[in-house]
């Protein structure tokens, strides 16, 4: 019957939006938001290349946070992160989609101070803050939306799509752009700690990106303390970025096996291998590279490749 087949379309919908080096949906391009005759009875949609997806529902967002958002509404809720909860929300004006981090009270509370620092950042591949509002113990991030219809796509996840594994293209995809971010973001002094894969997500044009990159630190010290680093904490930041690349590509933990990207992946590419090997070493006492910069620079060098430098919308 009819609503069978609308099912069927919008599964079959769901699985023709690939997130890899190479999409199928152009890069940079945003869902649109459409009406129709369905609007009437509270439906509305976004339309993507050559197909239009709708979805039902969503509420007020000044029903949960009042003095937060009371121009928005929420589409639905998405995977919760470390951070707190992920919500779809859109503007009652432009209905353009946008992600709101709510974050916890441990955090908001210490979000204040010095928080125009947030909104000014702009860094290849790193989340942009667009607004950050803040009351009585409540934060609210805004954010561009870099999901598709079927909602955030995170490195993990989508290695777990492929059956664990990521092909070696796409690792190197992967990290050339986390390691952008790294770079960028310790030139101006930005720093998060050990990247958390749940904080890792792949755009619909798949690139991949970070979010909120050093939010948590900035609430726990404060802007001038977040702006300090040491040698140990820098270099845990960068051998997060080869343990993740490690566990997307091999589906293992490198940590508890202790074994080489080459032993678990067969027909490795030698230079990639040994790029990922150096980039691990550090986890073994062994001496890794020195920054970010160093990474990318050998990374490309034994790629023979340089990705665009993305900037998230």
């Amino acid at each position: 019957d009819a609503g069978h087949e609308g099912q069927v379309a919008a599964i079959r919908a769901r699985q023709s939006l690939p997130i890899s080096p190479v999409s199928r949906a152009a890069p940079g391009v945003v869902a649109r938001r459409t009406r129709s005759r369905h609007a009437a009875c509270g439906a509305a949609s976004f339309a993507f290349p050559g197909r239009v997806i709708r979805y039902h529902g969503g509420v007020s967002a000044a029903a949960s946070f009042p003095s937060l958002l009371p121009d928005f509404r929420v589409v639905r809720a998405l995977p919760s992160s470390a951070l707190g909860e992920r919500l779809l929300i859109e503007s009652v004006h432009e209905r353009t989609p946008r992600l709101a981090h709510v974050l916890p009270a441990s955090l908001a509370d210490r979000l204040a101070p010095g928080v125009d620092q947030l909104v000014r950042r702009r860094l290849p591949h790193v989340e942009p803050i667009e607004q950050v509002r803040s009351d009585s113990g409540k934060a609210v991030l805004i954010a561009p939306y870099l999901g598709h219809i079927g909602g955030l796509i995170t490195l993990d996840a989508l290695a777990a799509s492929r059956g664990g594994r990521l092909s070696a293209p796409e690792i190197a995809y992967a990290g050339e752009h986390l390691l952008m971010a790294l770079d960028a973001a310790h030139a101006q002094r930005t720093y998060n700690g050990p990247l958390d894969p749940a904080l890792i997500v792949v755009d619909r044009g798949g690139r991949t990106h970070i979010e909120l990159f050093g939010v948590a630190r900035f609430c726990e010290r404060g802007a001038v303390e977040a702006a300090k680093i040491n040698e140990q904490e820098l270099l845990a930041e960068l051998t997060s970025v080869f343990e993740l690349l490690f566990r997307a590509l091999t589906g293992l933990d490198r940590r508890s096996l202790g074994v080489r990207p080459g032993q678990a992946v067969a027909g490795l590419d030698p230079a990639l291998d040994a790029w990922l090997a150096k980039g691990l070493a550090p986890a073994e006492g062994q001496q890794g590279y020195e920054s970010a910069e160093h990474a990318l620079a050998e990374l490309r060098d034994r790629s023979g490749s340089r990705a665009t430098v993305t900037e998230a919308p």
